[in-house]
């Protein structure tokens, strides 16, 4: 394999890793890579900060960063990885000695809680979420391709820990929540858009700040109409009486892509924020 060939596929890595996590050790930038990258720093796509006792590459558009890895890599991320024949880890091992530098791995766990007999259909059988989440409180299932598990009903997606440990607070009716962990894979999306789930419509409940609404736009991208925003009737009282401030101002960078959109939620919510300068922490819907 050929020095140049290693060197995309790393590139392509950390790109999928910036654009899934949104942040990078700085550390894990090597100079060609860098050089490559120079004009997402320029523009102020991405942007080097001091993170401990370190340093780190935030992402401050990701819309922007997608758009530019699509132009890099025109047959996508994934077509670049340096051995594709192995597992992503064990390639992380060959390439580095170390596993944790590869991007990401051929499956992934997804925390699910379930209610009122929701069940995932599988080709095995049924998935027993709800009575499964009656007994421990929670439940996971190992998500890779091709995908293996289906669902008929209303699927929420919760953004926060708390919020999701605590969903039925909240009094959203739903059959399954999902925990997204702040930002969805890729994969995950790809399997709420996958034939399996085309009779499920998928709830996103998020912040309500910019990050949250753009999670909520990746998110429609992926899956379509299915795909909707909670906003309560009273958000706007919400906001007034319990908004902070810091939550807007703090990612005011991410506003001019969510404006963008043409989502009429996510225009709504961003009239708001903008008009009362403040973001909400989803957990206020708890109370």
């Amino acid at each position: 394999m050929s020095n140049q060939s290693v060197s995309a596929g790393g590139l392509a890595r950390k790109l999928s890793t910036l654009i899934e996590t949104g942040t990078l050790p700085a550390s894990a930038l090597g100079s060609q890579a860098r050089r490559k990258l120079l004009p997402l720093f320029e523009a102020g796509i991405l942007e080097e900060t001091r993170s401990g006792s370190g340093r780190s590459i935030k992402v401050r558009d990701h819309d922007a960063l997608i758009a530019f890895s699509q132009k890099l890599f025109p047959s996508g991320l994934d077509s670049e990885a340096l051995f594709s024949d192995s597992l992503p880890r064990a390639s992380g091992i060959l390439a580095s000695r170390d596993s944790k530098n590869a991007a990401s791995t051929w499956a992934e766990p997804v925390l699910l809680r379930g209610f009122d007999g929701a069940s995932l259909a599988g080709p095995s059988g049924d998935f027993p979420v709800a009575d499964l989440t009656e007994m421990a409180g929670l439940c996971a299932i190992r998500l890779d391709e091709p995908f293996l598990w289906g669902f008929s009903g209303r699927l929420a997606v919760a953004e926060n820990l708390e919020f999701f440990l605590s969903f039925e607070k909240s009094r959203i009716p739903c059959d399954i929540v999902l925990y997204s962990a702040g930002r969805l894979s890729g994969r995950v999306i790809k399997w709420l858009a996958s034939p399996l789930m085309a009779d499920c419509s998928v709830l996103h409940c998020g912040d309500y700040d910019p990050a949250g609404l753009q999670e909520f736009i990746r998110l429609w991208k992926g899956v379509g109409e299915r795909a909707s925003l909670y906003v309560p009737e009273d958000l706007e009282e919400l906001i007034r009486k319990y908004g902070k401030p810091e939550l807007l101002h703090a990612q005011r960078h991410l506003l001019p892509s969510v404006r963008s959109c043409t989502h009429q939620q996510v225009r709504d919510v961003c009239n708001l924020l903008e008009h009362y300068s403040m973001g909400l922490e989803q957990e206020v819907l708890l109370t």
